[in-house]
């Protein structure tokens, strides 16, 4: 009789395996295989036809001269390239020409998009036929006023240029802020390092924001900042753990997205039981560890404390754009506030992130399995890193009790777990 079972877990185009003891495996959990759309192309123009609580895209263009269309990147799977000629044909009907047509990459602190990146994102013909531009959150931008709770305004001056603007993303879990989609396209989208900062500073102050949040302090501020950014209309995709479009909204940004919401939660939404050991896959944001500590947060939902998280990750760009990550995740959370409330960092972004991660890290042990990532990164720190998951699964097992248990979730930067 088999006393192992054996998993499974993706990691860039490859897939690691393990075995498990079968006595303390629990189960594998998945986002929801949800089937995709049918007919693509044919619910992205019922979409547009009907949006919610929206005129339709070419009745807004009849009233306004230049049109600019924000995108999200290549961290999320957003079929830009499939909408976009869509999107533009709408605006075209409402006559505004090509010329005042432009594109506007939504990477908030990401880093640029390479030119063969951004063909992918919107396609060969409209790249080469629109101009198409990177934000970039560190240089001069356009102050346009305060939050209602302070927070500075500062966006991409072309949003100024341009009197509709619409935006392409996707919705998805986000410990942030709640939910990804809506408003994000703009903050942190194509807002300034003051403003990104702010909001995502937020989880150090409203212990409402949590993955899955419908209601906090920081999606109020998204959606305030991008109504007064003037967001006009959002398209934004549904997709299952496979990447395919499982649903579609379209329309006024805060409807749009509360109704993208309401199909997300039961797409994403994972039940699956606690667990002392999770073995999870950080695909499909695994570029780097910024992307792949995502995967972190919905771990936190499901591992006991004191458990131990095994996380996969293909990390082709180590630790990403933000290289104190890790140096500031192990100062622990009371230091880390301490740095806070003074401001002492000039990335203070990075010090939410960090603040975020240094939860999950000391509320569990964390180990990484990866070939990407320089071990130096990692030293001095508590967390373990394995080039290969057999070994990382061993050394767990080797401290495992009789009724410790094992689950595996797949894609775990989008899966919301719903604990059992």
């Amino acid at each position: 009789m088999c006393n192992t079972v054996n998993i499974s877990l993706p990691c860039g185009r490859f897939e690691l395996t393990a075995e498990i003891p079968k006595k303390n495996f629990k189960g594998f959990f998945s986002v929801s295989e949800t089937a995709p759309l049918e007919n693509l192309e044919s619910e992205i123009k019922r979409s547009l036809a009907c949006p919610i609580q929206s005129e339709p895209l070419t009745t807004l263009a009849r009233e306004t001269k230049r049109a600019l269309i924000l995108v999200d990147d290549i961290t999320r799977q957003t079929p830009a390239h499939i909408i976009l000629p869509f999107v533009i044909e709408e605006l075209q009907k409402g006559d505004i020409y090509k010329e005042n047509i432009s594109i506007l990459f939504a990477l908030g602190s990401h880093r640029p998009l390479k030119e063969d990146e951004m063909r992918r994102k919107v396609g060969e013909e409209i790249f080469d036929q629109f101009r198409c531009y990177n934000h970039d959150y560190k240089a001069p931008l356009s102050y346009i006023g305060r939050t209602n709770i302070g927070t500075p305004i500062y966006v991409n001056s072309l949003l100024k240029e341009h009197d509709l603007v619409i935006g392409i993303g996707s919705i998805l879990p986000h410990r942030y802020c709640g939910w990804s989609g809506g408003g994000k396209i703009v903050q942190p989208g194509v807002c300034g390092k003051e403003t990104i900062a702010a909001t995502h500073l937020l989880v150090t102050k409203d212990p409402s924001i949590c993955l899955g949040s419908e209601s906090n302090t920081a999606l109020d501020e998204i959606r305030y900042v991008a109504r007064t950014a003037g967001l006009n209309f959002i398209v934004n995709t549904i997709y299952n753990g496979a990447g395919d479009v499982t649903d579609i909204v379209a329309g006024a940004p805060v409807p749009a997205h509360e109704e993208g919401i309401r199909k997300a939660k039961k797409v994403f939404g994972v039940a699956m039981p606690k667990c002392d050991i999770l073995i999870v896959s950080a695909y499909p944001e695994e570029a780097n560890l910024w992307q792949a500590f995502k995967a972190l947060y919905a771990a936190h939902l499901v591992v006991h404390q004191g458990g131990r998280i095994i996380l996969v990750a293909r990390l082709e760009e180590g630790i990403g754009e933000h290289p104190d990550l890790i140096k500031l995740m192990t100062l622990g959370i009371d230091n880390l506030m301490k740095i806070i409330r003074k401001s002492q960092e000039e990335d203070m972004l990075c010090l939410a992130a960090a603040y975020a991660g240094a939860h999950v890290m000391e509320y569990a042990s964390i180990d990484i399995v990866s070939n990407n990532l320089d071990e130096s990164i990692l030293s001095g720190t508590s967390i373990g890193i394995y080039t290969s998951l057999q070994d990382a699964v061993d050394n767990a097992c080797g401290h495992l009790r009789d009724d410790d248990t094992i689950v595996a979730l797949r894609e775990g930067t989008i899966a919301l777990p719903i604990v059992k």
